[in-house]
């Protein structure tokens, strides 16, 4: 009874073994971007497309990623031995860099390359990334006289398929710093600190004068990482 339990227990134990193993070698092969986030702000950022298996036995020869409206001012990245094509569409105007424009990228298309089964390959677009949230880029996979299609984007709280469509973060920017007020805000405190020291004549406050002199330096440290000159100081009074 004893060694039926022990075979038992071995078989459940190498039967999640299996599973495990079984499991990150689905996941990994899906295509993917290799940036889990990005920020939304008005300058392009980089993400990677990962090629990281093949249609069964065939070696991948083909992509196609589709690009959503929030994404603009898309550049692929130039990948050697590979064709790299983009469509366009005609869109309202709106301003990029300071130009207007009038169209934006709606697919990348890299071909005639390989990416051999066991391998993997990034290809890279630079592109302005407008609203935050989870942006979906569909893919479609083409190797030799297969195509596997990645574009489903789950509603909310559904579970995650082996046909999804890769995905990025949007992160929201942060808050601008509003450098009038904070310059106006450091002026008051250094007229402050000008203020106390010149009123200190007993010499029992000098550690009322060290914190001042402390002060005043994160003052300017302050005045340095907001790329604010220095505020003058008040003269002493007296």
């Amino acid at each position: 009874m004893r060694i039926t339990t022990r075979v038992a227990a071995r078989s459940t134990l190498a039967l999640a073994a299996g599973l495990l193993a079984i499991a990150p070698a689905a996941a990994l092969a899906r295509p993917a971007l290799t940036e889990s986030a990005v920020v939304a702000t008005n300058g392009r950022q980089v993400v990677h497309l990962r090629i990281q298996t093949g249609c069964g036995d065939q070696a991948t020869d083909r992509i196609t990623m589709t690009i959503p409206e929030s994404v603009i001012g898309v550049v692929p990245e130039a990948a050697a031995g590979w064709t790299v094509e983009t469509d366009v569409e005609a869109t309202d105007p709106y301003q990029l860099f300071g130009v207007e424009q009038t169209e934006r990228v709606t697919t990348i298309r890299w071909s005639g390359g390989s990416v051999p089964v066991g391998q993997f390959r990034d290809f890279g677009l630079a592109a302005v990334f407008t609203e935050p949230g989870q942006v979906a880029f569909p893919v479609t996979q083409g190797c030799a006289t297969d195509e596997v299609v990645y574009d489903r984007i789950p509603a909310e709280g559904e579970a995650q398929t082996e046909n999804d469509a890769v995905t990025v973060t949007v992160e929201a920017d942060g808050p601008a710093v509003d450098l009038v007020a904070l310059r106006d805000g450091l002026a008051e405190l250094t007229t402050t600190v000008d203020e106390l020291r010149a009123q200190i004549g007993d010499a029992d406050l000098t550690k009322v004068a060290d914190r001042l002199d402390r002060l005043a330096g994160r003052i300017k440290a302050l005045e340095q990482a907001a790329g604010i000159k220095a505020v003058p100081s008040a003269s002493p009074a007296g």
